[in-house]
């Protein structure tokens, strides 16, 4: 289980983690750069890197602030204490640059399911790949690229002396020096690679707070940043409203006349429009009366007359109900005539009693 959680760790998590840290630093130094002045100089001034460079026998010491690099000033190795100037107060790292003829560097491509355990494997490489043993050296490692279709890694091996690292190490501390870091410079770029041949006994933890303190003060500034980009929006439309609101209040005014004139016009067209419906209405009942009373033959008369929404409904006697749908249907207002109910003969006449309805035609013009 521990060897499947390390397989992963290597071909899911760790390449990640440098797609991350690529990221971070991107975006740190592009966060710095939109920093005030005095924030980005408050910023540096805790991000100071000591360079040291070997020059024969003398150390170079050089200050770096990730933007700019100057020289501080020269050390004669193992001479009295001839420094004349001043290291900075807040120092997060201490790096120490080889001399090109005291290091070797070289690439290897190896099996993509070592990298769990890299090191181990170029340790029992290290007399195959070199003129040293791995006793007589101090080495670290780089990867340069993972092929995951032929599942090869390309590494860059950086080995050194281990008695020169010593008394390296030695004159630095004669001198009141120490390092955090001993790197090579990188062929392929102006910076160094990224390993670290400092003796894991001989590190120091220093700078941490330094580096977390200026973490911290980065992704505050970053909070702060992402919480103006989206409040910026919010804030664009109040004052957009609050623009706008007197604008659109005195439109309003303005408007509303306009807006009393359109109803009352509405309600006059309302008003009209049911006054012409309604004499319509009526006189097309009128007419429809008339169209009847001239319709139904001289034997027949009409107890009730009832008019409900466009409907005729006829009550009376007659010598001849049978006749009467057909007679009432010869009307150009009426149709759809029907009895209402069965036609009842009134006894010793020779009348009968019938309740028929029709539909009044509302669409004939006046």
């Amino acid at each position: 289980m521990d060897k499947t959680l390390q397989k992963l760790q290597v071909r899911y998590l760790a390449p990640m983690l440098r797609q991350f840290n690529k990221y971070w630093a991107w975006w740190t130094g592009e966060l710095i750069a939109i920093l005030p002045e005095h924030m980005q100089t408050a910023i540096l001034q805790q991000d100071q890197h000591i360079q040291i460079e070997i020059d024969g026998r003398d150390f170079v010491v050089n200050a770096d602030n990730g933007t700019e690099s100057s020289e501080l000033g020269r050390i004669t190795r193992n001479a009295e204490d001839d420094r004349d100037f001043e290291l900075p107060a807040a120092v997060t790292e201490t790096r120490v640059v080889l001399p090109a003829d005291k290091f070797l560097v070289k690439q290897l491509t190896l099996p993509l399911a070592i990298e769990e355990n890299l090191r181990e494997a170029l340790s029992f490489q290290m007399d195959r790949q070199t003129p040293f043993s791995v006793d007589q050296v101090y080495y670290d490692y780089q990867v340069r690229a993972r092929d995951n279709v032929n599942q090869t890694l390309t590494v860059e091996l950086v080995v050194t002396p281990r008695d020169y690292v010593d008394g390296l190490l030695d004159s630095l501390a004669d001198n009141g020096l120490s390092a955090d870091r001993i790197s090579v410079p990188d062929k392929s770029s102006d910076g160094l690679l990224s390993v670290n041949l400092l003796p894991a006994t001989r590190r120091r933890k220093t700078g941490i707070g330094l580096s977390r303190r200026r973490n911290l003060l980065l992704v505050a500034a970053n909070l702060v940043l992402a919480t103006a980009v989206l409040a910026t929006p919010v804030i664009q439309k109040q004052r957009v409203i609050r623009t706008l609101e007197p604008q659109l209040q005195k439109a309003i005014e303005e408007a509303k006349p306009g807006t009393e004139l359109r109803q009352q016009v509405e309600q006059l067209a309302a008003t009209s429009e049911y006054l012409r419906n309604k004499k319509q209405t009526e006189l097309l009942v009128m007419r429809a009366v008339d169209e009847i009373t001239h319709l139904l033959p001289d034997n027949t008369w009409v107890s009730r007359l009832d008019i409900d929404t466009g409907e005729f409904q006829l009550q009376g006697e007659s010598s001849s109900s049978a006749a009467l749908i057909q007679l009432i249907e010869a009307s150009p207002l009426l149709q759809n005539v029907r009895f209402r109910s069965p036609v009842i003969r009134i006894g010793n006449t020779e009348k009968d009693r019938f309740h028929l309805s029709a539909d009044l035609l509302q669409e004939q013009s006046l």
